[in-house]
């Protein structure tokens, strides 16, 4: 819905959604003050108008003025419901404030009602990234590294949103700064290694696989990816010796059974009815 261009000086005679449409013309042109007249002008005729007051709190975010937008955000939520962008919007006015135990709260929201918010995980990382600095810059060490941590889980989601969207190389670097953040954590090295796999580079993913095990030599799943790895590279007893040492640990995984069955099967295709 737009204002009609039959009468450009009839605000008076505009509805509140015609009104909030005009300003929101303005307010992609950056004049902050047209915008922010037309969206008032909407809240005047509709006061439960929660797009308005989600727009106004938008604007006074540009303008530095934190406590008002967080008002206006929490105003619209009340009114319209929680929406993904309405959370993310308050988490940014929250963290913008220095409030970020209220962003992270506000940006666990948004990620609860859409799981696949990339902006949401970037910069809810970067959050936890900066109140990591503070900490370490205060002597703090423990809450800096447990900070560092947060942020590690918040890119390890980013890559895995990233994944589904089907962006492979922002995927790896998702997982490669969690690593920077986090090098002990076990499941970041796997799913680098999984999604290096992925995009057959191959060398790398047995590097971050081996990572892995290193870190924790009884994890079934790690020995198995590690194992499709090697057999990629047509190092066959070396992966089939992985594959048997998942099942070691944990006789009933079946893709470890599988893997190494195909390993083990006839060479000859006519032998075992097909390839693998």
């Amino acid at each position: 819905m737009s204002a009609s261009p039959d009468r450009p000086n009839g605000q008076a005679e505009l509805s509140p959604g015609d009104l909030i449409e005009s300003g929101r013309a303005f307010h992609r042109q950056g004049r902050l003050d047209d915008a922010e007249r037309l969206y008032s002008q909407a809240l005047a005729r509709d006061g439960e108008s929660a797009e308005a007051h989600d727009l106004l709190a938008v604007i006074a975010g540009q303008r530095g003025k934190f406590s008002e937008a967080i008002a206006g955000f929490k105003r619209a939520v009340s009114l319209g419901g929680l929406t993904p962008e309405r959370c993310y919007n308050l988490a940014e006015a929250h963290r913008l404030a220095g409030d970020f135990r209220g962003a992270l709260a506000a940006y666990n929201q948004a990620l609860a009602l859409n799981a696949g918010f990339i902006d949401a995980y970037r910069d809810c990382a970067d959050a936890a990234k900066e109140e990591a600095a503070k900490a370490k810059a205060a002597g703090d060490s423990v809450s800096a590294r447990q900070l560092q941590k947060l942020a590690a889980h918040y890119l390890k989601g980013l890559g895995l949103a990233l994944f589904r969207a089907e962006r492979q190389a922002d995927t790896i670097k998702a997982y490669e700064e969690a690593i920077s953040l986090d090098p002990e954590n076990v499941e970041l090295h796997q799913l680098l290694g999984v999604e290096l796999d992925n995009q057959r580079r191959l060398p790398e993913a047995e590097a971050a696989l081996r990572r892995a095990i290193a870190l924790d030599p009884s994890s079934p799943a790690c020995r198995n990816n590690l194992g499709v790895v090697l057999a990629r590279q047509d190092r066959r007893d070396e992966a089939a010796a992985e594959f048997r040492r998942a099942l070691e640990i944990d006789p009933d995984f079946e893709d470890a059974r599988t893997n190494l069955a195909g390993l083990e099967a006839p060479a000859d295709p006519a032998a075992q009815g097909g390839g693998a």
